[in-house]
């Protein structure tokens, strides 16, 4: 299946993009081929520009995982200052410094970020215009971090950063991607599946959105 597309009533897309910028938030496990994915759908829309969560974790206060999980997996003990301050900015009208390039991002017709928890963190809700889930099985969203690590290791030496990566994975991470995947499908506009090559599914949300600001 390429995707399945769901009916959000309280999401209404904006008529006429000069009012403010629409915002299209991706989410998926590490692995599922989220930044690959916004880069392709900021350049398929052409006047967008991209924000991803990777960029802002000098500032960003994360749970410990196993105390995450048995507290009840709470969306909103993920605090990012920096990238929601900027993601509101853009939306504004007015530009922003990138945290790590220090470059000036300036305001565009689209948004296009990556969010792994989509819309269930409760400062995120009211910012994101559409949700897609990028759904992949558990096993090939490991097997692609993991090449990625690898590639960095030759490139970096990285060697020990992947081997944390994997006892993380085994004691805790598998259950947490489980549960960030549950909170963020509680509220999707469109799953696609994140098997399928990212130029398809770019090709096929670009396509959705834009039949859905026409109609």
């Amino acid at each position: 299946m390429l995707y399945s597309q769901k009916l959000c009533p309280h999401r209404r897309v904006n008529e006429g993009m000069s009012q403010q910028p629409y915002v299209i938030a991706i989410s998926g496990d590490s692995g599922a081929g989220k930044t690959t994915l916004v880069h392709q759908l900021v350049s398929l829309f052409g006047n967008a520009v991209s924000l991803l969560l990777d960029d802002y974790t000098e500032d960003a206060i994360y749970p410990p995982t196993l105390d995450w999980l048995k507290n009840g997996a709470n969306p909103d003990e993920f605090i990012t200052p920096q990238f929601v301050a900027n993601l509101k900015a853009l939306r504004d009208g007015r530009s922003i410094i990138h945290p790590e390039s220090k470059a000036k991002i300036f305001p565009a017709e689209y948004i296009i970020l990556e969010e792994p928890f989509g819309r269930s963190r409760t400062v995120m809700k009211d910012l994101i215009d559409y949700h897609v889930q990028v759904q992949i099985p558990p096993e090939l969203a490991l097997a692609r971090r993991v090449l990625r690590n690898i590639n960095r290791l030759e490139d970096n030496g990285y060697g020990e950063g992947l081997k944390e990566f994997l006892e993380w994975y085994i004691r805790a991470g598998r259950d947490f991607f489980a549960a960030v995947r549950e909170q963020a499908s509680k509220d999707v506009d469109l799953v696609v599946n994140g098997e399928l090559p990212t130029d398809i599914l770019a090709q096929k949300i670009f396509e959705t959105i834009r039949a859905r600001q026409i109609s």
